[in-house]
């Protein structure tokens, strides 16, 4: 966009120095695609550093991803809950999950199952759960 942006103002530029001698239109124009190149170079490296960073994407409200990984049948609690993205299009959800003693197997692959649907249609492409019982004391939460 830049680069079309250039090629105008040397073309407008170029016919009102042409025509009318408006000799100052040159830097005015040269100034304001300056700017405009700044402007969505900040844009750029602002996105850039939330994934550098590991920041949560934007476009994902992590409270409300939490809440509803919540009411999925069989899961108490979950913790250690982190979400990023790789490259802003591929995010990453990891998160320990608490279940029932009693939870079987089967009742645990339904779990993750039911948790790899809801994030994928969230916009989570790629999910770790570490299924964790009330009698494990997960050694995060002592840190």
């Amino acid at each position: 966009m830049e680069d079309v942006l250039g090629w105008v103002a040397v073309l407008i530029g170029g016919t009102l120095i042409y025509f009318f001698n408006w000799l100052i239109i040159d830097p005015i124009l040269s100034i304001a695609i300056a700017v405009y190149i700044l402007i969505n170079a900040f844009v750029n490296l602002k996105s850039v550093f939330t994934i550098f960073l590991q920041g949560v994407p934007h476009e994902l409200n992590l409270k409300e991803i939490e809440r509803e990984i919540k009411q999925i049948e069989g899961i108490k609690e979950i913790h250690d809950m982190h979400l990023w993205s790789m490259d802003g299009n591929f995010n990453v959800l990891t998160l320990h999950a608490v279940v029932n003693e009693d939870s079987n197997p089967e009742k645990v692959k339904c779990i993750k199952k039911d948790a790899r649907s809801l994030l994928k249609s969230k916009g989570v492409q790629h999910l770790t759960i570490e299924i964790e019982t009330n009698a494990e004391e997960c050694e995060l939460q002592n840190c």
